[in-house]
């Protein structure tokens, strides 16, 4: 059975210089940036010694609403968002985000 390619869900590797481009607003908040450090190592404390797992699932979530707002998908839907970032997007739902005039 051939593989969908709607259905296949593809992480994004995230290298060093995406890293420097997303935390290069921390440069002005070393407080904000050692908070973010610390909220980084918790969560991967989580993910190598998964305890409590619901915990890092709902502070993700919580990431993600907070982000929200900075994307230009906060004119649109959140649920639109939350697609394109987790790679659940197919191409009907590209081409509508274009039309709106939405570029990721």
């Amino acid at each position: 059975m051939p593989k969908d390619p709607n259905t296949i869900l593809e992480t994004a590797q995230i290298d060093a210089e995406d890293w420097e481009i997303a935390f290069k607003p921390y440069g002005e908040d070393p407080h904000a940036a050692l908070t973010l450090a610390c909220n980084l190592m918790i969560t991967r404390a989580y993910l190598t010694e998964p305890v409590d797992i619901e915990s890092v699932i709902e502070s993700l979530d919580e990431a993600m609403q907070a982000l929200y707002p900075y994307t230009l998908f906060h004119k649109v839907s959140y649920i639109l968002f939350r697609r394109v970032a987790e790679g659940k997007m197919d191409l009907e739902l590209e081409e509508a985000l274009k039309k709106l005039g939405i570029k990721f």
